[in-house]
């Protein structure tokens, strides 16, 4: 275990963010719930619904991104952002679609079951990929990592069972930036709630290049939002339609893309009472009301950074690649805003 890298190991070189693939958008619990689809009496629209072709966007497993980019060797960094309950199925169904063969680091936001619980399935790409696979984390996180996992801690404390993933921990401090495979992540720390005392619960988000993401959140103090200027993208928690203890509501959310004016905005970490193409009518018609682009996120969304739209400054745009592409096919550009 050791500190977090705190300087890149190609100084002068700048990695370019090129992708971003969703693996989960949804909350602890995960959609459907089961209890909706074995009540007598259909009280849920959303859950059923996730079970069709048509409302297949509503099918959601805990919250968790890739991000990826070149380095300046050529190659393709792969960070995993939160490795929660649901990691297996979710890599299980993404990533042999996106034919992406390497988990190169972990950054976990924060100590919850559905960020950390599935760090135990990591163990076949760190064995296939014959390496240690970095794990980033706060202290805070460390302590609840240690007593849940102790044998991918200290592999000493294996039973001999079975393989064990090799994890190499790295404790980051929440208030300074890490290098991850030479890229620059600046932790973005948020309230996700209370602990036992009433204090504020720390969560990471994270900003990479101009790109920010934060689940988990129902706060966002000053001194974080100042590191969040000039974004091309943010990701935000909207957990439900009204605000919650621990979570930015659907229309808080919408408030808080409103005063971070990145270019555009994806909502996450949705429970059940918010259905997907309610959501992207009701946004789409806020875009033209107001002219801000909002849209709900969805597992296996995968974006893409476009080209420079300004030649004189470091400005991209994000390009959503269809759900099912065939020889050949193009990707379509989001709308300009």
């Amino acid at each position: 275990m050791s500190l977090g890298d705190q300087q890149p190991t190609d100084a002068g070189q700048n990695p370019q963010l090129i992708e971003i693939i969703f693996l989960g958008t949804g909350t602890s619990g995960r959609l459907p719930n089961v209890t909706c689809l074995t009540r007598k009496k259909v009280v849920c629209q959303t859950c059923p619904l996730a079970l069709t072709p048509e409302g297949r966007k509503n099918r959601r497993r805990n919250t968790s991104i890739l991000a990826r980019w070149r380095r300046a060797n050529g190659s393709v960094f792969t960070l995993l952002v939160d490795c929660g309950k649901s990691f297996y199925e979710s890599a299980l169904e993404w990533l042999p679609h996106f034919k992406i063969e390497r988990i190169d680091a972990v950054f976990l936001t924060h100590g919850h079951a559905d960020a950390m619980f599935g760090l135990d399935d990591l163990r076949s790409f760190s064995t296939v990929q014959r390496m240690a696979i970095p794990i980033y984390a706060t202290e805070r996180t460390m302590r609840v990592v240690r007593p849940a996992f102790p044998y991918l801690v200290d592999r000493s404390k294996a039973t001999g069972g079975g393989d064990v993933a090799r994890l190499d921990f790295h404790i980051i401090d929440p208030e300074n930036p890490v290098f991850i495979g030479d890229m620059k992540v600046t932790p973005l720390p948020v309230h996700h709630g209370y602990d036992d005392g009433g204090t504020p619960f720390i969560n990471l988000g994270l900003r990479i290049d101009n790109v920010a993401y934060i689940a988990d959140v129902n706060y966002i103090p000053d001194s974080t939002r100042k590191l969040m200027h000039g974004l091309e993208l943010v990701v935000l928690d909207a957990l439900k339609p009204t605000p919650f203890t621990s979570h930015f509501g659907y229309h808080q959310a919408i408030g808080e893309c409103r005063l971070i004016g990145a270019r555009r905005s994806l909502l996450t970490d949705f429970a059940h009472m918010l259905e997907h193409e309610t959501m992207t009518r009701d946004l789409m018609e806020l875009e033209q009301k107001e002219g801000i682009w909002i849209r709900p996120a969805y597992d296996g969304m995968f974006l893409t950074r476009t080209t420079a739209l300004n030649k004189d400054a470091d400005v991209h745009d994000w390009t959503e690649e269809p759900e099912h592409l065939d020889d050949g096919a193009i990707p379509h550009r989001l709308p300009r805003c």
